[in-house]
């Protein structure tokens, strides 16, 4: 992470203040915040802006397949912006401008706007695993490169894993892919 990197059983709460203008390299994940297997965000104000990575240019959330003892890591937004992120890779999965979710990622509030996946999927948020987007979050002016999924693209990738958008404003396009393997439930947003 080219800003924050927490792992194994840490907890972070990001009340206020920014993450800004941070980087990771070629070939890495997480411009602002990467949060590896076992560990939790939790984002209730500030910022996350202007962060770069060739994927996920503002947050990566990952779980680790090599040791299944371990829960995926896990963000949650209740807050706060992640605005202006971007994600540049050009490989397979580098998508996610404003977040790329392989372990959990919740957004109860807060807004995701004018993120960008380059080349790839999800402008605002791309997510291979579990998702739940509720209450007043908003992902608004986001642009991705594939598929029609400027704001949200949704690939649910082990048949437990379930995307649920039970809220929320979204402006841009929202893409279920059809080769997901888990759930996607829509019961609400606008």
């Amino acid at each position: 992470g080219g800003g924050v990197f927490i792992n194994q059983d840490a907890h972070f709460v990001m009340a206020g203040g920014s993450i800004v203008g941070c980087s990771a390299a070629d070939g890495g994940c997480a411009g602002g915040v990467y949060v590896a297997r076992s560990a939790s965000f939790v984002m209730k104000a500030g910022k996350i802006a202007g962060c770069t990575a060739p994927r996920g240019g503002g947050v990566y959330i990952t779980s680790d397949s090599l040791s299944p003892n371990h829960t995926p890591g896990s963000f949650t937004m209740s807050g706060g912006s992640i605005e202006w992120c971007v994600a540049y890779g050009s490989g397979t999965d580098d998508d996610g401008g404003g977040v790329n979710n392989l372990g959990s990622f919740t957004m109860n509030g807060g807004t995701i706007h004018n993120c960008t996946a380059a080349n790839g999927y999800g402008g605002g948020i791309s997510s291979l695993r579990n998702i739940t987007i509720r209450g007043d979050a908003s992902v608004t002016d986001c642009k991705a490169g594939t598929d029609n999924s400027s704001a949200i693209y949704l690939k649910p990738s082990n048949p437990a894993d379930r995307a649920v958008i039970e809220g929320g404003t979204f402006r841009g396009s929202i893409y279920a892919s059809p080769h997901r393997t888990g759930t996607v439930a829509v019961t609400g947003g606008t």
